[in-house]
């Protein structure tokens, strides 16, 4: 845990990205599409930084990517796992008002999937990134407005103030929403006894809307 917090905290403040498999792989597609990475255009945003949990990276590799330049990069940007298991699990920790910790049933997803909940759990300056319906629905109660699928995240991609930056965020939104398939879920639910963290950026304690979320130093395309 405390090499996980001097690796997020060393890159300074700021939007920081726990990648998983679904919005990855959503990432992927566009790049095939658009000819240009997401995480790529990322690059002239100092203050946004990605990362994804080892656990994640390993599971991929074992699947459908292997052991390749790709999983290698991937591991540069990666995050020790904090927590996980094999099978699934429903059961959560959470912090409730009085202080105490106590166990709640949510949706029942793997291992991984609990350990990335875990590690933004863990560490209140991470944002949780996915499309996974039941990781978004567990999450969502767990880590409150700490989340958000592609489609928030192109959204709000699309407020940079940089024109030629804008034009591209908006040529992978525009594809996205036409052809990536993919269907939010109708609700996102959240506990009110948990104690709700607030957006790293706005401070506002509630979930990612683009509309409540601005970008802050971003950096001109050289």
């Amino acid at each position: 845990m405390e090499e996980n917090d001097r690796r997020i905290i060393e890159l300074g403040e700021g939007l920081n990205l726990l990648i998983d498999s679904s919005a990855y792989h959503e990432m992927n597609k566009i790049a095939d599409a658009i000819g240009q990475h997401p995480l790529i255009l990322l690059e002239a945003y100092p203050k946004i930084h990605n990362f994804f949990s080892q656990a994640m990276i390993n599971e991929n590799i074992r699947g459908n990517l292997g052991f390749n330049g790709e999983t290698q990069w991937m591991f540069t940007q990666s995050l020790q796992d904090e927590g996980s298991f094999i099978g699934k699990e429903a059961v959560f920790l959470y912090n409730h008002e009085d202080g105490s910790t106590q166990t709640i049933k949510m949706n029942n997803i793997s291992g991984v999937d609990y350990g990335q909940i875990l590690l933004a759990q863990n560490h209140k300056n991470l944002v949780l990134m996915t499309n996974d319906h039941r990781m978004l629905k567990s999450a969502g109660a767990l880590i409150g407005g700490r989340i958000m699928d592609v489609p928030n995240f192109l959204e709000l991609m699309k407020n940079t103030e940089d024109t030629n930056l804008q034009k591209k965020w908006q040529k992978m939104a525009d594809w996205y929403k036409a052809f990536g398939g993919y269907t939010p879920p109708k609700t996102v639910h959240y506990i009110e006894r948990i104690i709700r963290d607030p957006h790293p950026l706005t401070g506002k304690v509630i979930s990612p809307k683009p509309e409540d979320i601005t970008l802050v130093n971003k950096k001109k395309r050289r």
